[in-house]
């Protein structure tokens, strides 16, 4: 892929809202795991974790990248820390993950969040794009996640942006084209 033209785009993101008051408002020792599936191909991926909702600093011990078989650690800031503490209120973006993707791959962002953590900032979200589960216990660097541990979920929870170093003139293309679809749509209706 040439580099010259490559540009950051978001291929996945939410809008963080406040999730609805309930008896579990704090998770500990879980993994909260987010298939996501690639319009465009690429060379790196960043991500953004977001605690805009929140009223207490949260931690995520951990982050990977589940792609065909294999896992690519997540790192934040200079000193590539793999997990990162997020206050109320804030935002933070991994540093970038050398990671080649297809505009056909589906891949998984996995965290855990190891002590108590509250769960306030999230979004609910259904349809066929929107597959999310969560497990008890640390299944960051674990393929296969039983469902004797875990369960299907439709909030997700402080991932608000997926962004893919890509080429420039493929996203322009991919957009005109969506575009003139949906005019054709809106045009025959």
């Amino acid at each position: 892929m040439n580099k010259t033209n490559n540009k950051w785009v978001s291929i996945w993101g939410n809008a963080m809202s406040i999730s609805e008051n309930k008896p579990e408002g704090y998770g500990k020792n879980i993994t909260l795991c987010y298939k996501v599936k690639s319009p465009f191909s690429g060379d790196s991926l960043r991500l953004t974790f977001d605690n805009y909702c929140g009223t207490e600093e949260i931690e995520i011990e951990s982050v990977t990248i589940l792609l065909n078989h294999n896992f690519y650690p997540v790192s934040f800031n200079t000193n590539h820390t793999s997990n990162i503490s997020i206050p109320a209120k804030e935002s933070v973006v991994s540093n970038p993950i050398d990671i080649s993707i297809t505009d056909k791959d589906s891949f998984e962002v996995r965290f855990y969040l190891k002590d108590y953590t509250q769960l306030r900032s999230s979004v609910y979200a259904s349809g066929p794009l929107s597959e999310g589960l969560y497990a008890v216990g640390n299944y960051t660097n674990t393929e296969e996640i039983s469902i004797d541990v875990s369960r299907k979920t439709n909030i997700f929870y402080f991932l608000s942006n997926i962004s893919l170093h890509t080429n420039e003139s493929d996203t322009v293309k991919i957009v005109s084209a969506s575009f003139f679809n949906f005019a054709a749509v809106q045009y025959k209706a």
